[in-house]
């Protein structure tokens, strides 16, 4: 017969391996949770480096859309004084009412991208 120690050590090992056992699944969901999170906040990062990116490029397209807006009133309003002069109406001007058309093409693109963005 086994003496009452032996029945302890053998116990007590079980005890340990089942323990150690333990500590291992606990480590394995902290490495889980670990890659989980770090998964996580690397892609939260990405997201918020393209968001400012688009803030960015949102206000060069504003500033590019703002300066040739007046350009194009600038003119507008310089031939509609010359048209007047020689008693035509600029819509008469073919080329002119091209371009006037195309800029309000290109105007309502732009406001329907700023729209749809940040």
């Amino acid at each position: 017969m086994k003496t009452s120690l032996e029945i302890i050590n053998k116990l007590s090992e079980k005890e340990a391996v089942k323990l150690g056992s333990q500590l291992v699944e606990l480590n394995k969901i902290e490495d889980l949770y670990k890659s989980i999170t770090t998964t996580l906040f690397t892609n939260i990062e990405k997201y918020e480096n393209s968001i400012n990116e688009i803030v960015k490029e949102k206000n060069n397209l504003k500033k590019v859309f703002d300066k040739i807006n007046n350009e194009q009133k600038k003119v507008y309003a310089e031939y509609d004084v010359k048209a007047r002069e020689l008693g035509l109406a600029l819509n008469d001007i073919p080329n002119f009412k091209k371009m006037y058309d195309s800029l309000l093409f290109a105007e309502d693109k732009y406001y329907k991208v700023i729209e749809k963005s940040i």
